[in-house]
């Protein structure tokens, strides 16, 4: 009985039998397996699975702005661009405290501290404080490379405090040592 029974759920696949969606050739049914665990496959193995999977990733991504990307790109080349240029007219009053000090690190490049000359560790200082700025102010204002300087630690706390000041024109020195404009 159960073998009559196997051999018309056979008859009745092959007469309209599952494709594979990779190949379009007939999935087979193996000895042993049950003919309704085939008509849910989709793929006759794993190299016709795979093969429409690497199929699926190139296809072609595009970025938010519609420039066409890699499939491993997040964004294209323009839209840092872009990004920054918005970011540098916009004022101090919708700005986080966070970005501007992120901005401010990548317009300065690292280098030893410009006071005491220490280049373990350094961070980006503002020469007129943040605070002073309106909140009108842009950030291209508040973060010009002639606000900026690269100090360590030590003289940052130092300049906060007013034991040390920068002028431009004359470089780091001591409080009122330097009579520049």
């Amino acid at each position: 009985m159960a073998i009559r029974l196997r051999q018309e759920a056979l008859k009745r696949y092959y007469e309209n039998p599952k494709l594979c969606k990779e190949c379009h050739c007939v999935i087979p049914i193996p000895e042993g397996a049950k003919v309704h665990q085939i008509r849910q496959k989709i793929f006759c193995g794993h190299s016709c699975s795979a093969s429409a999977s690497n199929k699926r990733r190139a296809q072609p991504k595009f970025c938010r702005c519609g420039a066409k990307i890699s499939w491993r790109q997040t964004k294209c080349s323009n839209c840092p661009k872009l990004r920054s240029e918005k970011t540098l007219s916009r004022v101090k009053g919708e700005i986080r405290k966070s970005q501007l000090s992120e901005h401010a690190r990548r317009v300065v490049p690292k280098k030893p501290c410009e006071a005491c000359g220490y280049d373990k560790f350094t961070e980006v200082c503002h020469i007129k404080p943040i605070e002073d700025f309106l909140d009108s102010s842009r950030l291209r204002d508040i973060n010009s490379p002639m606000n900026l300087i690269r100090l360590c630690p030590n003289c940052h706390w130092e300049l906060d405090h007013g034991m040390l000041s920068i002028n431009r024109n004359c470089g780091v020195q001591e409080p009122g040592s330097c009579f520049g404009p």
